[in-house]
């Protein structure tokens, strides 16, 4: 928000203070109260994000940072579980965002392709045409029988 939003807000909010009503105050300004509201749910007094969604603090990239240098292990849904345990709300792909700018994105372990595996050979060699060769199996005296 702008910082002329920011004083007309502040000014509302000292005439609040003084004892004039907000409504009263935004009529003389020329503000519809809807402008007024939205304004201060957007956080233009309190210093709070405004609408900058995908956008972080510095603060938060720095916590984000110094959570994965303790615990490298960790991948970015797990650290932003972690800060929002101490009240720092991030969306997970915002923490990925910040690792991969550093270099910390490890890529996912992935299965091979079904088509890539080798397939099944026997044990003792590949399986012969059906004719006995003696060599079907490990066992002494065989010959061949099995």
């Amino acid at each position: 928000m702008s910082s002329q939003k920011a004083g007309v807000v502040e000014v509302v909010r000292a005439g609040k203070a003084q004892g004039i009503p907000i409504v009263e105050s935004l009529q003389v300004l020329g503000i519809a109260r809807s402008s007024d509201y939205r304004w201060e749910q957007a956080g233009v007094s309190q210093g709070k994000r405004s609408c900058s969604w995908g956008r972080l603090r510095p603060q938060e990239q720095a916590a984000i940072l110094a959570l994965k240098q303790a615990e490298p292990w960790l991948s970015a849904r797990t650290i932003r579980g972690r800060l929002s345990q101490q009240g720092i709300v991030v969306s997970a792909s915002s923490a990925y965002r910040v690792l991969k700018a550093q270099g910390w994105v490890e890529p996912p372990l992935v299965r091979q392709k079904p088509w890539q595996e080798p397939r099944y050979e026997s044990p003792f060699g590949p399986i012969s045409s059906g004719e006995p060769t003696g060599a079907c199996c490990a066992l002494p005296g065989c010959a061949g029988a099995c």
